[in-house]
């Protein structure tokens, strides 16, 4: 007589086959997480890399001007210079008149009276120890300017230099453009220096 397999038999071994594989499989899986967490959580002790070291601000100042009819159409009153960077490696100076004529109030427009442009750079280097402190005309120094100017000369110009850690400005007059690097410009004196302020303000 022909013996059949009895399958009954197998089935059970046949279902569980599959799972003990599969829970393998996951334990090799959790396994290797478990691995790439240790190798993740290794490189938290690492020092940190170095800060970047703080840039020094350096430079070299240059004259600044304006045009003269730009400074005899002021107003009267004190003018405060206050110092201001612009592109292309710019250090100016912008101007603000004080309201109230020459008592001063102590109130300004919101927008300078006089911007001064860049012209030729010097020799005078400003860093670290220098004091970017306001630049002061009084009322008086500015009419003294104008009464300069006249009818006879076109530019007003800035010449810089270092009065301690403070910064100044000689004043003169020219009829040379001061924007040309052609030739050394004819100034022609106004007697007057813009005041650094504070300490210096009176």
């Amino acid at each position: 007589m022909r013996k059949f397999l009895n399958l009954k038999k197998y089935s059970l071994v046949f279902f569980i086959i599959p799972i003990f594989m599969a829970s393998c499989n996951d334990n090799g899986s959790e396994k290797k997480a478990d691995e790439t967490i240790i190798a993740d959580t290794s490189t938290k002790d690492a020092a940190p890399p170095p800060a970047p070291k703080a840039a020094v601000i350096t430079g070299t100042l240059d004259n600044l001007w304006v045009e003269a009819a730009d400074f005899k159409n002021l107003k009267t009153g004190k003018l405060v210079f206050s110092f201001v960077f612009r592109t292309n490696d710019t250090l100016t100076l912008y101007g603000w008149i004080c309201k109230g004529g020459l008592v001063c109030a102590g109130n300004y427009d919101p927008y300078p009276a006089i911007k001064l442009k860049k012209a030729t750079p010097t020799n005078v280097k400003y860093g670290p120890e220098v004091i970017f402190g306001n630049m002061i005309l009084k009322n008086a120094e500015v009419n003294k300017i104008q009464n300069k100017i006249g009818a006879k000369y076109a530019y007003v110009v800035f010449v810089p230099e270092n009065d301690g850690e403070f910064i100044k400005y000689t004043i003169y007059v020219s009829n040379d453009d001061p924007a040309s690097v052609v030739k050394t410009l004819a100034l022609d004196s106004t007697g007057v220096i813009a005041n650094p302020s504070p300490p210096k303000e009176y």
